[in-house]
């Protein structure tokens, strides 16, 4: 293999065929310190090569693989959950390292992402523990820009935490987010709806560069002159709503909503010096490609009315919680959720608690467990916490865990009871009163997620009580407030609570014996996520009594609630 540097241009024959035996060596984890490095820094130096790689690699897979989607051939990834505890590995450091670099960039969208970010300047030695370890944070010396992080969906970023709502992010700091989507407002009024995969920065206070992604432009009157950077193209805002699409050749595509922008293409010339062309002015309903090779390529047609995106969809967007003694979140206090594009913030006393009426574990082996109550810390009579209340005393640290579920939705009406042996398994729960479908959530669930966990939390299958011809059974695999949220706080002290068996009914929740009460490393968080009423078939102002949650019994981690709680009909 040569070592010689190559330049950011055409790859010839030969550096072709070296880049990708390196490529087959990194898949087949049989490559070298030396061409670990070696491949790394030809990424670096050049975006042939670096697209040459992301052709190579399945991006749909990658990102289904970072969403938590089942459907993707890569190593697991699993850890101990909190019923559960597994050997250590213990593979040589060297190996156990190349086996997370195989992970890591088998994910295409996330080695595309770090790369560009690494190539800000970080040495060899730090490149190689972000790669590791996944983790690459944007640098804590950039100034702050005026841009504020208004909201986001579901958001993964790469490396790194999802910025606090309304917090300020760094100029010239790449972001890249792999799944999700996030809102920017800027101090002019402008707003920017990013969807991943995307890589971007902000610029300056009226401006932002999009390298790869969609973005949807706002920039009310006052806001004019607002400006896209592209690779391709300046987008320079006239009072408008647009949406500028780049795609992993560099190609942008503009496409004018209303109002006008003035778009300059941007083209290399013989010094690889960017010069621009005459500015195009676009106005409603006008679309423009633009690339180095055909400066003002004719656009493609667009439905403006699916690919503009004026918000972000309804969710649980943030929640409040009282601190136990260690300064971690022990009672919620209130939660915000967006419902119908409007945010509402609800104290926990208007929030309509939940009691669990029904409860049996798992009928499978590897999912059997007698591990089904979350103890609070702070009691010290074991006996006093028999009870399965733990749900509707708005305490993180307490709940009713590891029901059993089904790796299919239920088609049927779930049989629940107290006693009878032949109960479904799974959770069931009924609210204090009628929970009445309106618009976006009408539910919220939480549950507690240790920090080796998969990241989007535990997946389940969630069905109305009383149920009918007409509901049905909805499937959550990610929650709106996840490990990777800045929302999701830190919980306090909390045991885990044995029972004599593992329980096959409500009855024998509540009166085996607790053989055993283990203390659990402070290391969880509070997870949220909305439960959409319309989702399992309830007509808009129809009610429910209850819901039955089974877990989706995809891996071997049980989903672990700790508050199940309905909105109130909305104008209330």
């Amino acid at each position: 293999m040569s070592n010689h540097p190559i330049n950011d241009g055409e790859l010839s024959k030969q550096q072709r065929d070296e880049l990708h035996q390196l490529i087959d060596r990194l898949e087949q984890e049989t490559i070298s310190d030396a061409e670990h490095r070696q491949l790394q820094d030809w990424l670096r130096q050049s975006s042939t090569a670096m697209h040459l790689y992301f052709r190579r690699l399945d991006v749909d897979g990658g990102l289904r693989a970072l969403s938590g989607q089942p459907d993707v051939n890569l190593p697991s990834l699993d850890r101990p959950t909190v019923d559960r505890v597994t050997a250590s590995d213990d593979r040589p450091s060297d190996q156990r390292f190349r086996s997370w670099m195989l992970i890591a960039l088998s994910c295409a969208a996330s080695l595309f992402f770090a790369l560009w970010i690494s190539e800000r300047g970080r040495n060899d030695s730090i490149q190689r523990q972000q790669s590791a370890t996944a983790s690459v944070q944007p640098s804590a010396t950039q100034p702050l820009s005026s841009a504020r992080l208004r909201s986001a969906s579901e958001a993964v970023f790469f490396g790194q935490l999802t910025p606090p709502i309304d917090s300020l992010l760094q100029l010239e700091t790449d972001y890249a987010l792999n799944a999700g989507i996030v809102e920017i407002g800027f101090e002019s009024g402008a707003s920017t709806v990013i969807e991943s995969p995307a890589l971007f920065r902000i610029v300056s206070d009226d401006a932002i560069a999009i390298d790869i992604g969609r973005c949807s432009v706002h920039a009310p009157d006052g806001a004019e002159g607002f400006r896209v950077e592209t690779p391709t193209s300046r987008i320079v805002d006239l009072g408008t709503r647009f949406v500028v699409d780049v795609d992993e050749s560099s190609d942008s595509q503009v496409t004018v909503v209303e109002g006008a922008a003035e778009v300059f293409g941007k083209r290399l010339s013989a010094g690889s010096k960017v010069e621009f062309a005459a500015g195009v002015r676009l106005t409603g309903e006008q679309s423009q490609r633009f690339s180095f090779q055909d400066v003002l390529a004719p656009g493609a047609v667009l439905d403006q009315n699916q690919i503009y995106r004026g918000g972000l969809p309804d969710r649980i967007v943030r929640y409040s919680a009282l601190n136990g003694d260690n300064g971690r979140a022990r009672q919620l206090t209130d939660v915000s959720v967006q419902r119908g594009g409007r945010l509402f913030t609800y104290n926990t006393s208007e929030l309509i608690g939940s009691r669990v009426r029904s409860f049996r574990t798992s009928d499978l082996e590897d999912h059997i467990s007698n591990q089904n109550l979350l103890i609070d810390g702070t009691y010290t009579d074991q006996s006093a916490v028999h009870y399965v209340d733990g749900l509707a005393d708005w305490l993180l640290t307490t709940g009713v865990i590891n029901p059993g579920g089904s790796s299919e939705p239920l088609q049927q009406q779930p049989q629940i009871g107290p006693q009878s042996s032949t109960i479904t398994p799974g959770l069931a729960i009924e609210f204090d009163r009628p929970v009445i479908n309106g618009d976006g959530p009408d539910v919220l669930l939480m549950e507690i997620q240790m920090k080796t966990n998969p990241a989007g939390g535990d997946a389940f299958h969630v069905l109305p009580l009383p149920s009918s011809a007409a509901t049905r059974t909805q499937t959550i695999r990610r929650f709106d407030l996840d490990l990777t949220s800045s929302e999701s706080l830190l919980v306090d002290s909390i045991s885990l609570g044995g029972l004599q068996l593992p329980p096959r009914s409500y009855d024998q929740l509540t009166h085996l014996p607790i053989e055993s009460v283990r203390p659990l490393p402070s290391q969880f968080h509070a997870l949220a996520v909305g439960i959409d009423l319309s989702q399992l078939g309830v007509a808009v102002g129809d009610s429910v009594t209850g819901l039955f949650i089974q877990d989706a019994q995809d891996d071997r981690h049980l989903i672990d609630p700790v508050v199940v709680a309905g909105f109130p009909e909305l104008g209330r």
